[in-house]
């Protein structure tokens, strides 16, 4: 990912992160681009977080859940390899 791109995802406010080229449906056109994109980018905010916590004696942790029922999900269950 471009370093541009994780530093707009890594600060940008909340609500201001479906505005970003990036998030745009025109790049992300598929579950399948959208999943490990949304991963990285929650990586991204959470390390960000944690140096402004971290300086005011906190820490901060990220909770990613198990098994999301997808599509992408589907295929690695019936045995279709997704690359």
């Amino acid at each position: 990912m471009d370093p541009g791109v994780e530093l707009q995802l890594a600060t940008a406010p909340t609500d201001e992160l479906l505005n970003l080229e990036a998030c745009a449906p025109a790049v992300i056109a598929s579950s399948q681009q959208a999943y490990p994109f949304a991963k990285r980018a929650n990586q991204l905010r959470v390390a960000a977080a944690a140096g402004t916590w971290g300086r005011r004696g906190s820490r901060i942790n990220s909770i990613s859940p198990g098994i999301i029922s997808t599509a992408m999900d589907d295929r690695n269950w019936t045995g279709i390899r997704v690359r």
